[in-house]
């Protein structure tokens, strides 16, 4: 339908179930020798595509250059576009270390199985332009803070956090990563559950709630501008006290039976 009805709009896919998918493909084999590299590969993949500026044919390269890389060989012929790794050279000392694999490996053989995936292949056409919905989760991990889901609200006072937890994402959307005073950027080491153990993150500079404070002087602006302020809240909450109030995770749910039995299944 999307390609017959709207051939205008671009179709792309979910970065980050393409990154999943291929991580869970090389947890599966087992293998102890790629499990060294899962991390690596699905952050050369998220590289890949940050990094690609739309050109499919870039993207597919760069994406296939890592069986070049994980054997311990960072030039070749066999592209148009990617013909060499990205990296600096590493240094003998820290070439030495790595846990480099070999063409005669099961271990690559399965990540060449991975790798070189038709549909996989396939789907790198619909992700050049690097949208994933990392952002959206954010914000609704945020609501939860503002509307915890096990307590009930008034719909005014619920749509109301709804737009506070709007205001602060929109607010600090754009925060800096925080520099040290000579102007080096700092990092932070974060548990990511998904990696099993901690990862580098860049730190970002103190939230603003500068926001509140504005709302706290319209507030008091109003109040004071109010005729009669104590007879308009005396009437906000005696029509709050008739609301229904609901949660974030709100539904109809399932009706307690009276009783139950195992011979009756209604």
């Amino acid at each position: 339908m999307l390609r017959e009805d709207h051939k205008t709009i671009k179709h792309e896919f979910d970065l980050w179930h393409i990154v999943k998918g291929v991580k869970k493909r090389m947890l599966q084999s087992r293998n102890t020798e790629l499990k060294e590299w899962v991390r690596m590969v699905s952050n050369h993949l998220w590289y890949c595509l940050c990094t690609c500026d739309g050109d499919v044919l870039l993207l597919k390269e760069k994406w296939t250059s890592i069986l070049h890389h994980i054997i311990n060989v960072h030039e070749w012929l066999s592209a148009e576009k990617m013909l060499k790794c990205e990296h600096e050279p590493y240094s003998e000392e820290d070439g030495s270390s790595r846990p480099w694999l070999e063409r005669s490996f099961k271990a690559f053989g399965t990540l060449q199985k991975v790798v070189m995936d038709k549909r996989l292949l396939k789907k790198l056409d619909k992700v050049t332009e690097g949208i994933h919905t990392g952002e959206l989760e954010s914000i609704h991990s945020l609501y939860t803070k503002y509307v915890p889901k096990r307590k009930k609200f008034t719909e005014e006072s619920f749509q109301a956090r709804l737009r506070l937890a709007a205001l602060n994402h929109n607010h600090n959307i754009d925060c800096e990563q925080a520099q040290t005073k000579k102007g080096a950027l700092q990092f932070k080491l974060q548990y990511s559950k998904p990696a099993g153990g901690y990862v580098v993150k860049a730190m970002k500079t103190p939230k603003s709630y500068n926001f509140r404070r504005e709302i706290m002087v319209g507030v008091v602006e109003r109040c004071l501008s109010a005729s009669s302020m104590r007879s308009e809240l005396a009437e906000h909450h005696h029509t709050d006290a008739e609301k229904e109030k609901r949660t974030l995770g709100a539904h109809e749910g399932l009706v307690k039976p009276s009783h139950l039995s195992r011979f009756v299944n209604k």
